[in-house]
């Protein structure tokens, strides 16, 4: 076997919850908490906080979905209208 010519300097590993399972439920009290809410001034929308949070350019590069690499302010806005309507 060879040795790959790059070495990750992130390794990312991710697990899918869907929304009807107790982790899920876990997951959105902990970020809904008082203290976590209060660093942040956070506000009602969470959902949305998340992709702000994900939209910092010292979090990551850009903001993307399944169909677009990198998202303009009118997808974002876009994006944010489906969190809420989801939520």
């Amino acid at each position: 076997m060879s040795t790959p010519s790059f070495i990750p300097g992130v390794v990312l590993k991710t697990k899918f919850v869907t929304s009807d399972k107790k982790a899920f439920q876990d997951y959105v009290d902990y970020v809904d908490r008082d203290d976590a809410k209060k660093e942040q001034d956070a506000h009602e929308k969470l959902f949305t906080l998340y992709q702000d949070y994900m939209d910092n350019p010292n979090k990551t590069s850009s903001l993307f979905t399944e169909q677009s690499d990198q998202l303009n302010g009118q997808e974002k806005k876009q994006l944010k209208k489906l969190f809420e309507k989801a939520r």
